[in-house]
C-alpha cells in the first residue's frame, strides 16, 4: 500500500517489486513481449513534502507493440 508518510527509498522499493511481478506473470519472452511500466514519474519528488505537483501516468497507451521499458525512464 502506498501512503503519503513513505519515503523514496520505500516507494522505490514498492515499485521495483511490482514491476518485477508484473514482467513475471505477463510476459511472453518466445515472442519478445514484455510490459510497459508506468506509475509515479519521480520517486524523490513524489516522496518530498515541498513538492507542490506529484505526478503519477496510469493507463496510457503505447504506440509500442513489443514493451520492457516504462514512461518513468523516458520522461
Amino acid at each position: 500500500m502506498i501512503n503519503q508518510s513513505m519515503n523514496a527509498d520505500e516507494l522505490k522499493k514498492i515499485t521495483y517489486d511490482l514491476d518485477q511481478q508484473m514482467k513475471d506473470h505477463i510476459s511472453i519472452p518466445e515472442e519478445e513481449l514484455f510490459p510497459i511500466y508506468d506509475g509515479i514519474i519521480s520517486i524523490e519528488d513524489y516522496c518530498n513534502p515541498k513538492t507542490e505537483s506529484r505526478i503519477m501516468w496510469i493507463l496510457k497507451e503505447p504506440y509500442d507493440d513489443m514493451g520492457n521499458w516504462n514512461y518513468r525512464d523516458s520522461i
